[in-house]
């Protein structure tokens, strides 16, 4: 037991009651990390269902600053008509065009309420987490001030997108170059993100360490049964380029090939995002956005789970749903990009079937082998080892180990 331990502040625009994977990343560093030696305090955003000041918990407080401004990102709620989807999806694009830093009003107050915390706790440690950048420039701006503290960066995403501008581009390829030179610590949800950030190293050697994502319930508790119809169920959001259209020309496929089959597929949390083929109208069904619970009900209430993500130039995308489709020890049909770390770790987990995204036969051949599973009640060979590696909490122990190793504790 450390009788004077180390104050570790984590800045986040994601903390519950969001629904989202990146506040559940931070809700399990805030439950996880060891308070043995930590004092843990989360530094998020305020809105109309929070109290706005400091919230003690059961391990770990919480304080919360109003992002004040006229303007804002449009949330999604999933209950909106297709037509508003894109209105909002097109106002969105027009607002990160212009504007750098949604976050500036709470990144200044962020920044002041820490300024006053180094001058009474002189072994602090701050976790900034991206997105958006508010939260790394308040911990970069407090290094440049001349603040002694421990920082570690979170990169739950690489900060350059394909879809950016040249001016885009060159303004976060600039902080992300800073960040990796002045953080004491480097986290990010892969491999592959870890090795781009590396290449940015020039004046400082910084520390890296990978820190997944994962699931964050107990495996045991998970039911197995085979339902009466082959349930399928896709749980989360369409954006961007991913959308379910090859998705839908490889279930084409499959019907023609399998005309008496009884399947419902179920698209979780995606609202009026998309618009379904006539085709398939009486077997797909689509909800707006649920609670996290309500979310792994459906994916325990399912026989198999669809993962679809587009390829993209930069690798290491996981996509946050695959750890929880893992802890529910349900079949996978993943149409994904087959050379990066989602393809391979379903592969290492024998937890499913990988076809490349834009491959509709494939795609069919998959839902086929996982529709047969269910039509002969057999399960996968899961690797149960494996899995269990990815529980939040032993994600989590790694940084902790890493911190005690660096930090000499």
């Amino acid at each position: 037991m450390i009788l004077n331990k180390h104050k570790l502040y984590i800045l986040s625009t994601y903390f519950p009651p969001t629904i989202s994977v990146a506040s559940n990343r931070i809700l399990a560093f805030a439950n996880y990390i060891d308070k043995s030696v930590f004092d843990v305090e989360v530094i998020t955003v305020e809105n109309e269902n929070n109290a706005k000041e400091s919230i003690e918990l059961v391990s770990y407080k919480v304080k919360r600053f109003k992002n004040s401004g006229l303007f804002h990102i449009m949330k999604f709620t999933g209950k909106e008509s297709f037509f508003i989807h894109k209105l909002k999806a097109a106002y969105n694009k027009v607002f990160t065009y212009f504007v750098r830093n949604e976050y500036q009003l709470w990144q200044n107050l962020a920044e002041k309420y820490l300024s006053e915390k180094f001058l009474q706790n002189k072994k602090s440690i701050v976790l900034s987490t991206y997105a958006p950048v508010s939260t790394h420039l308040a911990a970069l701006n407090l290094k440049k001030k001349g603040n002694d503290f421990f920082w570690i960066a979170d990169f739950r995403d690489n900060m350059i997108h394909p879809h950016f501008n040249k001016s885009q581009e060159n303004y976060f390829d600039k902080i992300q170059k800073e960040i990796v030179n002045s953080a004491e610590l480097i986290l990010s949800v892969s491999e592959p993100i870890l090795d781009y950030l590396a290449k940015y190293q020039t004046t400082k050697k910084s520390n890296f360490l990978e820190i997944r994502n994962g699931f964050d319930f107990d495996m045991e508790n998970v039911k197995k049964n085979f339902n009466n119809i082959f349930t399928v169920s896709y749980v989360g959001s369409f954006y961007g380029e991913r959308k379910p259209f090859n998705f839908f020309e490889a279930l084409k496929l499959f019907l023609i090939n399998n005309s008496e089959a009884k399947i419902q597929i179920n698209f979780v949390g995606v609202g009026n995002q998309i618009q379904i083929p006539d085709f398939a109208s009486k077997i797909i069904s689509t909800s707006p956005k649920v609670t996290h619970n309500q979310a792994l009900q459906a994916m325990q209430d399912s026989d198999a789970l669809l993962l679809i993500h587009p390829n993209q130039n930069q690798k290491g995308v996981f996509s946050g749903k695959i750890f929880e489709y893992l802890g529910c020890l349900k079949p996978i049909i993943a149409t994904v990009d087959k050379n990066d770390v989602a393809a391979k770790l379903i592969e290492d987990c024998r937890a499913g079937f990988v076809a490349e995204f834009d491959d509709i036969n494939a795609t069919a051949d998959c839902f086929q082998k996982a529709y047969d599973l269910w039509l002969n009640h057999k399960s996968l060979d899961f690797n149960l080892d494996l899995i269990k590696q990815h529980h939040r909490k032993v994600q989590v122990k790694r940084l902790n180990e890493e911190l005690k190793n660096l930090l000499k504790l």
